[in-house]
């Protein structure tokens, strides 16, 4: 998926946001409300289906190396995007990476 101008999930910065924000008409605040109610959503399923692949009897180090590889780490995280976003910068905008 596209954010802003990115592919790339280490690409992604508080500019991309910005502009998918506007290129689908809401405000970006609501657009990270959205975006960091998904990663709190896709943690939570992941470290359930963990514990239940792992009751299954499913190898428990095949298991983690799984839920880490689709687990919030795979995501922007909103909080940081959030910060740099309303960071005042020394000079121009600001231009941290946050994509992971």
């Amino acid at each position: 998926m596209k954010v802003g101008s990115e592919y790339l999930v280490r690409r992604i910065n508080h500019t991309s946001w910005e502009a998918l924000a506007k290129s689908i008409g809401v405000p970006s605040t609501n657009l990270l409300d959205r975006v960091e109610a998904t990663v709190e959503s896709v943690t939570a399923t992941v470290d359930k289906v963990r514990q239940s692949a792992i009751d299954e009897g499913l190898e428990e180090s095949v298991v983690h190396l799984l839920a880490d590889r689709t687990s919030v780490n795979t995501f922007p995280d909103p909080r940081r995007i959030r910060i740099a976003m309303s960071a005042t910068p020394l000079f121009g905008r600001a231009a941290l990476p946050l994509g992971l």
